[in-house]
C-alpha cells in the first residue's frame, strides 16, 4: 500500500509537468487530479498526493521559468503593475495549480465512492 502511494505521487509529479506542456493550458492539472482520485479510496490521502505532486512539480518548473532572464523581467513588469512581490506571484503560480488539483482529485474520491455504493 505504501509502493502504491510512492508510484503514484510519482505519477502525479509527471504528468502535471507534462499534460501543460504538451496542450499548452494549465487547466490540465484537473485531469491529474481525476486519475490521482480514481486509484486512492481514502479522501485525505487522495487530496494531499495530487497537491503534493502538483506542488513540486509546478514549484520546479516556475523556478526554472523565473531563473530565465527575459521572465524575470517580465515578472517584476507583472509584480509593479499588480502591486505585489514577486514571490507573492510566484507563491500564487504554484499554489493555485497544486490546490485545483488536490480538488479535483478529491472530488474523483468521492465521485468513485458515491458511484459504488
Amino acid at each position: 500500500m505504501k509502493y502504491k502511494s510512492i508510484v503514484l505521487l510519482i505519477l502525479v509529479i509527471i504528468l502535471s509537468y507534462v499534460l501543460p506542456l504538451i496542450t499548452n493550458d494549465w487547466r490540465f492539472v484537473i485531469v491529474v487530479g481525476v486519475i490521482s482520485g480514481l486509484f486512492l479510496s481514502q479522501k485525505r490521502k487522495s487530496f494531499i498526493i495530487s497537491f503534493i505532486g502538483t506542488l513540486i512539480s509546478w514549484t520546479m518548473s516556475t523556478l526554472y521559468i523565473v531563473s530565465l532572464d527575459q521572465n524575470q523581467k517580465l515578472l517584476s513588469l507583472i509584480s509593479q503593475i499588480a502591486g505585489m512581490s514577486s514571490i507573492i506571484l510566484i507563491v500564487i503560480f504554484i499554489f493555485i495549480p497544486a490546490l485545483v488539483a488536490g480538488f479535483s482529485s478529491l472530488a474523483a474520491t468521492l465521485i468513485r465512492d458515491l458511484v459504488s455504493r
